[in-house]
């Protein structure tokens, strides 16, 4: 446990000073995705789904998603100023420390926030599907009560 947490501190630290908010955007977005794939996933029998809250969750999972890339691309400008400002240097030595640690950092930071907005974009799949099922089982409740006759095939 030890060891990986030092990883991850290693992994941020070599990635620059945008890596700190990508972690947090990555923690909100991961902790909002499963608080909301939880409430569709275990919504009770003849729940109400309500699609005004729906609708709300999902603008916030779009944001969040949308917004990882872009501030990937902000650490990836980051690092290439800092491969720019190693290519200015006068001392060799330096110049080459500077340039690799530049590069790094922006892979690093491009390569967090795609991979956050990718995981955001598949959650944000399931819990429309998720939403949709609820939805499926609220009508087919509602069409029973009523009296209309269910087709066997939709199962």
């Amino acid at each position: 446990m030890v060891r990986a947490l030092q990883d991850i501190g290693t992994y941020m630290a070599k990635g620059g000073w945008m890596m700190f908010p990508l972690m947090v955007l990555a923690l909100v977005l991961f902790t909002s995705l499963f608080r909301v794939l939880m409430n569709q996933w275990f919504a009770w029998e003849g729940a109400t789904v309500e699609r005004v809250a729906f609708g709300q969750r999902l603008r916030l999972l779009k944001v969040l998603t949308g917004v990882a890339p872009l501030m990937g691309l902000l650490g990836t400008v980051a690092g290439m100023l800092k491969t720019f400002r190693g290519l200015s240097a006068r001392g060799v030595s330096l110049t080459e420390d500077l340039v690799a640690v530049g590069i790094s950092e922006a892979l690093l930071t491009t390569q967090l926030g795609l991979s956050i907005g990718v995981i955001g974009l598949a959650g944000i799949m399931v819990y429309g599907q998720a939403h949709q099922r609820n939805l499926l089982r609220e009508y087919r409740n509602q069409a029973a009560i009523i009296g209309f006759p269910q087709a066997e095939d939709d199962a």
